[in-house]
C-alpha cells in the first residue's frame, strides 16, 4: 500500500477540526428531537415544605380536656441502695515477723481514706492467724501510733478484735512487730503470720436523680404519676421519692409500684428533678422508671398552620398534606381542613375515615386551592370532644 500524501492528512485533519468547531458553536445536534435542542426526560422533584408548628403537636376540640404526656426518666437499669459494704484495708499473707538484739523484720504500711470513706465507717476489726512462733515475746500490732494488739499468740491459733473507728484518719500507718526476745540474745521473737487483715464495713448511699422539663403549655400540673418497675428489691427497707425535694413516696415498694403525686404546685415550668433514695441495707434494681404530668387543654375552636409558598413551589402542585393523629380526646365526629389560599378563598375539606390515636392522614393539596405566599390550613372539629395533631407537613 502507498504512503498517504501529505495534503491528504492535512486535509482530514482540518476537516475533523472543522466538524468538532462546529458541534460546539453551532448548537447542531446529530439524532434528537428538532434542530439545535435535545430534549432531556427530567423526574418529579418533592420538597417537604415545614408549617409552623409546635413540637408536640396542637389541640383542637369543642371542650377543655385533660391532657397527659410520659416522660422516661432512665434509658438503662439503675441501682438505689443504702447498704453495707466490706473493704480491706491491709492483707497479709506468710509474712515473718521478728525482732531480737540483731535486728528486726516488721511490716509497715500507709493507706488513707478519703473523707467520705471516713463519715460513712461504720466499723472495722483485725483478723490473724498465726502459723507458728517460739513464742520469746509478744505479737505487736499498732495503728497510727497505738496498739490495738499486743499479746502472745500459740501457733495454730487465730484471732480477731474490733477497732474503734475513732483510731482512723484520713492517712492511717499500719505497722505489724514482735517484742524483742530480750535476754536471749541466741534468738530473735519470731511470728509467722499465715494472714492478717484490717476490715472495715461502710454504709454506703446510691442515691439516683433525674430531671424532666415542664414547657409554659403544660402548666398548671394538675396531677403527676411516678411508675417504677423492679428487677429486683433486697432488704426491707423503703424506698423514699422526693419531686423538687418533696416528699411523695416513703414506702416498701412492689415490683411494680405506682406513685400518684397530688400536690403539685412544686412541679415549675422548666426544669425538675426526681430524687430516690433507700433506707438502710435494701437495694432496688429499676429496670424502667417514667413520670406522667396531666394538664388542662382550654377548648380551641380553630388550629391554624401556615404554608408559604415560591412560585415555583407552588407550579409543581398538585401535592399532599400530611398529619398524625396523636390523641383523641372525648366523642369528636369530624376534623374538617379548610384551605385558605394567600387571596383569602377558602376550600374545605372532610377529613374521612376513623380517626384512631397514632393514624396518619394524607389529604390532598390542588394547586387550585392555594396561592403565591402564605396559605392557611384550618382545622376544626364537630362533637364534644378533640384532636391533638402533630407531625403536619406538606409535600409539592
Amino acid at each position: 500500500m502507498g504512503k498517504v500524501p501529505d495534503f491528504t492528512k492535512v486535509f482530514i485533519v482540518g476537516f475533523l477540526m472543522f466538524f468538532g468547531f462546529y458541534l460546539l458553536i453551532g448548537n447542531f445536534q446529530l439524532g434528537g428531537e428538532g434542530p439545535g435542542y435535545r430534549f432531556i426526560p427530567s423526574t418529579r422533584n418533592q420538597t417537604t415544605v415545614e408549617p409552623e408548628v409546635t413540637a408536640k403537636g396542637d389541640f383542637v376540640g369543642t371542650k377543655e380536656v385533660e391532657d397527659f404526656r410520659h416522660v422516661p426518666l432512665n434509658t438503662k437499669s439503675f441501682v438505689v441502695s443504702y447498704i453495707t459494704e466490706e473493704k480491706s484495708f491491709i492483707e497479709i499473707k506468710n509474712f515473718r515477723a521478728e525482732s531480737g538484739l540483731f535486728g528486726a523484720n516488721e511490716y509497715e504500711k500507709v493507706f488513707s481514706l478519703t473523707e467520705e470513706e471516713l463519715n460513712e465507717l461504720s466499723s472495722a476489726k483485725l483478723y490473724g492467724e498465726i502459723e507458728d512462733t517460739n513464742l520469746y515475746g509478744r505479737l505487736i500490732i499498732g495503728l497510727n501510733g497505738e496498739k490495738v494488739f499486743s499479746d502472745l499468740v500459740m501457733p495454730g491459733e487465730a484471732f480477731e478484735i474490733p477497732l474503734n473507728k475513732s483510731l482512723f484518719r484520713d492517712k492511717n500507718e499500719f505497722l505489724v512487730t514482735s517484742e524483742s526476745s530480750g535476754w536471749r540474745i541466741w534468738a530473735p521473737t519470731v511470728y509467722i503470720i499465715k494472714q492478717l487483715k484490717v476490715e472495715s464495713d461502710f454504709m454506703g448511699e446510691v442515691s439516683q436523680s433525674f430531671d424532666f422539663y415542664v414547657s409554659e403549655d403544660e402548666k398548671p400540673i394538675n396531677m403527676g404519676r411516678i411508675i417504677l418497675n423492679f428487677d429486683e428489691i433486697n432488704g426491707e427497707g423503703n424506698l423514699i421519692v422526693r419531686v423538687n425535694g418533696n416528699l411523695v413516696f416513703n414506702n416498701t415498694p412492689t415490683l411494680i409500684q405506682w406513685i400518684e403525686i397530688e400536690n403539685c404546685t412544686d412541679i415549675t415550668e422548666g426544669k425538675n428533678t426526681v430524687e430516690m433514695v433507700s433506707e438502710k441495707d435494701t437495694e432496688f434494681v429499676v429496670r424502667n422508671a417514667e413520670i406522667i404530668i396531666f394538664w388542662n387543654r382550654e377548648a380551641k375552636e380553630n388550629l391554624e398552620m401556615t404554608i408559604d409558598l415560591t412560585s415555583s413551589q407552588r407550579d409543581r402542585l398538585p401535592g399532599e398534606i400530611k398529619f398524625k393523629i396523636e390523641k383523641v380526646f372525648g366523642t369528636p365526629t369530624s376534623l374538617v381542613a379548610t384551605i385558605e389560599d394567600s387571596d383569602g378563598n377558602k376550600h374545605s375539606v372532610v377529613v374521612e375515615g376513623v380517626l384512631q390515636e397514632g393514624r396518619t392522614v394524607t389529604i390532598d393539596l390542588p394547586k387550585d386551592y392555594t396561592g403565591v405566599g402564605k396559605n392557611k390550613i384550618i382545622f376544626s372539629v364537630t362533637g364534644s370532644g378533640g384532636y391533638t395533631i402533630t407531625d403536619f407537613r406538606v409535600s409539592v
